[in-house]
């Protein structure tokens, strides 16, 4: 595997390992805390101004990473322009928002918590938009950071002042905070690093040469992000807050692990895709089976694993939400359909075939909010993960129609490794159920799988020796900022 790349990752994958497992004994304090009802008001707050928060953002991020990857020299120009956008597209999103919040039926204690969760929408977007100057600058270790800073502020605070008011807002005041904290940080490293003075600048040329771009972008990160929503909305308005509370559970741990293992992956695959594809095309195909083998290698496993051990995780974790179980089998087993659109959606959008990438994800979208209206009134939470399920293979198929010239060396990889890891995930899924006859205890059932799916994966040749090597090694590494040139990219 390209080495910079695998450096990258590691560094990301280290950090966000050290955050996930943070945010997810966080989660896991928040719902024994909270409960199902007051987890889904908490969720769904989060969620209402989530969808809200892409009207912000509208792709920008995605073309800033790409544009500064291109041009590192004009990288505070193309920042300042894109910061300018951004204050615009806030105020008019805020103004909204303050009418169908004010005009709607939500009780007190929800509104409270979409006023602090649009503070929460406000820091991130300006945080998505230095994190992609970092990027793009080929660098991922401020982020690592960043992600370090913001779980401890937010454990911290919300620990702290639930224990002692017991009031809901907190939950979602601790991440207000927290990423507040984050988006001081940035400002001053972009500075510090940089010598990046974070200021709007009315730059005409700069702002028309962004503004050609975000149409299609803005469209995707609109799709996506009703995509991503429009569930747990649907759920809430047809189940109430508490059925929305039960989804969350299977959604977190699902999004836990996409984070830490697809979206490092990708954080650090989109720019060298970017620069690879504009100065050598011939290198995307190979770049790719080496994404689409590390992606496989992680997400079978893990996908059939969670699926196996469902109602196991549920009944020791969450024994209140019972009802969780069927939907985090569906959901698991949507696992690598995510992880491997992440290789096929970065390639689209970085060989601007975005508007390809943006249909993609329409026809998902509009498959998920129609099935969902038609399927949650009669199976709630299960109709929703089973429309989760299906609608990520839907893209994860387009997307590998789209690409197949670049797919051409899949197949050699398939019959040499693919196989393989497929029958060790399998193998591992049938060892795992089978010891759930025999024991209870989810530390030594998880722990067993590893151990058999790594002993296999390696036996067979699914993961050789030097695929190990090369992620053990670029986690001893010092980091270090990468070159300016596109062929050390990352």
């Amino acid at each position: 595997m390209n080495k910079s790349l695998a450096h990258n990752t590691a560094i990301f994958t280290l950090a966000l390992g050290v955050q996930k497992v943070f945010s997810f004994l966080f989660f896991w304090y928040l719902s024994s805390k909270l409960g199902p009802h007051g987890l889904g008001q908490y969720a769904f707050a989060l969620s209402f101004t989530t969808l809200f928060a892409v009207f912000m953002d509208i792709g920008m991020s995605t073309v800033l990473t790409r544009e500064i990857a291109k041009d590192r020299q004009n990288a505070q120009r193309i920042l300042g322009a894109a910061l300018s956008v951004k204050i615009i597209s806030a105020i008019a999103v805020l103004a909204v928002m303050a009418v169908i919040v004010l005009n709607s039926d939500y009780d007190p204690v929800v509104r409270s918590l979409i006023a602090l969760a649009s503070l929460v929408m406000i820091s991130d977007s300006l945080q998505l938009l230095f994190s992609s100057f970092f990027r793009g600058m080929h660098t991922l270790l401020y982020e690592s950071m960043s992600v370090l800073l913001f779980q401890i502020v937010e454990i911290g605070v919300g620990v702290v002042a639930l224990e002692l008011t017991g009031d809901v807002r907190w939950a979602i005041g601790s991440v207000a905070i927290a990423s507040a904290s984050v988006l001081a940080y940035f400002i001053i490293l972009a500075y510090m690093r940089f010598r990046c003075v974070i200021v709007p600048i009315w730059d005409k040329r700069a702002l028309m040469a962004l503004l050609r771009l975000l149409p299609s972008f803005a469209m995707a990160t609109i799709i996506v992000r009703v995509y991503n929503t429009a569930d747990v909305i649907i759920l809430e308005h047809v189940m109430g807050t508490e059925g929305v509370g039960v989804y969350s559970v299977p959604a977190k741990i699902i999004t836990a692990f996409q984070g830490l293992f697809a979206g490092s992956f990708a954080a650090a695959l989109y720019p060298l895709l970017s620069s690879t594809y504009h100065v050598n095309k011939d290198a995307i195909g190979p770049l790719l089976v080496k994404a689409f083998h590390y992606m496989s290698a992680v997400a079978l496993p893990m996908g059939i694993g969670l699926s196996v051990t469902s109602g196991l995780i549920i009944r020791t974790i969450w024994p209140e939400y019972h009802g969780a179980e069927v939907p985090l089998i569906l959901m698991s087993l949507s696992v690598p359909f995510i992880f491997l659109s992440f290789p096929t959606g970065s390639l689209l959008n970085a060989s601007n075939r975005q508007k390809v990438a943006t249909i993609h994800r329409l026809i998902a979208t509009v498959l998920n909010i129609a099935l969902n209206i038609v399927f949650i009134p009669r199976y709630g939470a299960y109709a929703a993960a089973a429309v989760f399920l299906g609608t990520n293979g839907v893209i994860f198929l387009l997307d590998c129609w789209r690409v197949r010239n670049e797919l051409h060396d899949i197949g050699g990889w398939f019959v040499t490794k693919g196989i393989r890891v497929i029958i060790a995930s399998g193998v591992m899924g049938g060892v795992v159920w089978y010891l759930q006859q025999i024991t209870t205890q989810l530390p030594v059932i998880v722990g067993v799988g590893i151990f058999v799916y790594i002993i296999l994966a390696w036996g067979l040749g699914g993961v050789s020796r030097e695929d190990m090597m090369t992620f053990v090694q670029e986690f001893r590494k010092k980091p270090r900022i990468a070159s300016p040139h596109p062929d050390e990219a990352l």
